[in-house]
């Protein structure tokens, strides 16, 4: 800019699931802080909106752990894919980009079927799902406490040698 300052402008990058001029306007959101922070604003629906498109980002996320990992990845069947349409996603992109790795990390042969999916994901159809509630329903709940009863039953009673063993089906 004229004799050869170069203009800088600050930027930060955030993001958040609230409403923050709604927090402003309760008093729970400092407004000059929105001021500095709201310069362009890109709003993006939650995942369990766009049910559509989880796919392509599912196999997106999945491509990439499988090449960062060195491991195979030949595909996501149709039955897993269900699950994951079935899942709220309350974690977000983030969780989705952790779930994605994990899954390939612990497919059998390349390919992630419903056995691959971690038991919360598995059990995620509608029907046990609630739709403003954090805990896990009932039937979830019995079926993670079999899992971990299980999984120590085949360590001894070890919790340190079940939880060293990520992957591994009870049974």
């Amino acid at each position: 800019i004229g004799d050869g300052l170069v203009a800088t402008i600050p930027s930060i990058i955030s993001s958040t699931s609230a409403d923050l001029w709604q927090r402003v306007e309760g008093g729970f959101f400092r407004e000059d802080l929105y001021l500095r922070l709201s310069g362009i604003n890109i709003s993006m629906p939650p995942l369990r909106e766009i049910k559509g498109d989880l796919e392509h980002i599912l196999i997106t996320y999945m491509q990439k752990a499988a090449k960062t990992l060195g491991v195979n990845f030949t595909g996501l069947e149709p039955a897993a894919l269900e699950c994951l349409r079935a899942y709220r996603w309350p974690g977000n992109m983030a969780e989705l980009r952790h779930e994605a790795a994990m899954m390939v990390l612990l497919s059998r042969n390349g390919r992630v079927s419903p056995e691959d999916l971690p038991v919360h994901l598995r059990l995620a159809a509608e029907a046990f799902v609630l739709d403003d509630d954090d805990h896990a329903p009932p039937m979830v709940r019995e079926a993670e406490r079999f899992l971990v009863i299980r999984a120590m039953a085949r360590c001894g009673g070890n919790p340190e040698a079940a939880g060293a063993r990520p992957g591994q089906r009870p049974g």
